[in-house]
């Protein structure tokens, strides 16, 4: 144990006051480097043998990270205070937000990274169907759309602007199946019948959504990823209801980013280290929900759970607070076709059929294809 570690561990056996805990996390980030000799037999194993400028960058990244990984919640509150970020949140968010922000800040400093680079797309739609349902729904049953709710997400990060929402669209959708809603679905979703009843059918629906993305946009002139709340919204809701309706599932909604599996892989730490999964692949049954990732960031909910557009906006606050913490967000999910004779409304293990994972390769491959459409549909209009 190196002598950090031991003045750091009888610092904890006290109440730390404001000032030692503002002492403690500059000594910690800003002391020089004839004192980085001071960290654990890992992080000096991991930044040997550097020479190379961009190496020692690096290294001292490396470093700054094992110090931070020492800091209790306090510390980590006053330290992100400190450097002007958003101190809200549990210690792994926390961690994760200021390892960012010196990883940033160094590769930057060093002439490493372009800051006004944007890494992710241009805007994030943010979708979270609402669909018919029993109490206890029995095995194969049709759920219908009756909610279609999307919120839009600038991803843009500069001086003078953050990520925020730009537009909402939400349209009620008649169900043609089970056109009566049980009361069981009316309590949960707050919809009413007399809503449904006079609205349009999905087909008439999705091309209003289709003819919004339009408006925005989105794909001919915006780069841009959908995200959801776990894979059900395209892998079970808008699989299921293309199929009663008969009609092609949308090109759009092939790909998309599964939000729990993004904010497991940037807050990693304490999600799989209570796992019992040694491989780092949780199950979707393990992956935090929409109340969880809040709670860790130390949010409340806002609007009325399981309202489709409440539930949008509160999956887009974190994407906000992901961007924020300057994460990549990335498509990670996509369609594939189920072949006949497959029940896919039933889950096996939490998992559908019709879901497969995006690997990072692929995912940068199929946004490298939007924009090269963007750039050829912009080329055609100048001519």
């Amino acid at each position: 144990m190196d002598r950090e570690t031991r003045d750091l561990e009888k610092h904890l056996q006290r109440t730390p006051k404001k000032k030692d805990i503002e002492t403690t996390h500059r000594n910690i980030i800003y002391q020089n480097d004839q004192d980085l000799s001071n960290c654990t037999a890992e992080e000096d194993k991991a930044a040997e043998n550097i020479e190379t400028f961009e190496e020692k960058i690096y290294k001292e990244i490396i470093l700054i990270n094992g110090r931070i990984n020492r800091m209790d919640l306090n510390q980590l509150k006053m330290a992100c205070k400190d450097v002007k970020l958003d101190c809200h949140g549990r210690k792994d968010p926390l961690k994760k937000r200021l390892k960012e922000h010196w990883k940033v800040k160094k590769l930057v400093d060093a002439g490493l990274l372009d800051a006004k680079k944007n890494r992710n797309a241009d805007y994030f739609l943010i979708i979270d169907f609402e669909a018919t349902c029993e109490e206890r729904n029995p095995a194969g049953y049709p759920h219908e759309i009756i909610e279609f709710p999307a919120v839009l997400v600038s991803s843009v990060i500069s001086d003078d602007e953050e990520p925020h929402i730009i537009d909402v669209f939400q349209s009620f959708v008649k169900p043609v199946i089970n056109p009566k809603l049980s009361d069981f679905c009316k309590i949960l979703t707050g919809i009413e019948q007399e809503v449904v009843d006079k609205s349009d059918v999905f087909e008439k629906v999705l091309k209003k959504f289709e003819s919004w993305m339009l408006k925005h946009g989105l794909g001919t002139e915006k780069s841009y990823v959908i995200i959801t709340d776990g894979p059900f919204d395209m892998g079970r809701f808008m699989y299921l209801q293309c199929q009663q309706s008969g009609i092609p599932f949308p090109e759009f909604a092939t790909f998309w980013s599964n939000l729990r599996k993004v904010f497991v892989n940037f807050y990693k730490e304490s999600f799989y280290a209570h796992s019992s999964n040694s491989n780092n692949n949780l199950s979707p049954k393990q992956l935090p929900g929409l109340a969880t990732m809040l709670d860790r960031l130390d949010m409340e909910f806002e609007g009325q759970p399981h309202c489709g557009l409440d539930d949008a906006k509160n999956i887009a606050r974190i994407a906000i607070r992901l961007l924020k913490d300057k994460a990549v967000i990335r498509v990670n999910e996509k369609l594939q076709k189920v072949g006949k004779g497959i029940d896919d409304s039933n889950r096996c293990n939490g998992r559908l059929f019709s879901v497969v994972p995006v690997n990072k390769r692929e995912a940068d491959q199929w946004f490298r294809t939007q924009k090269k459409h963007i750039e050829h549909q912009s080329s055609e209009e100048e001519n």
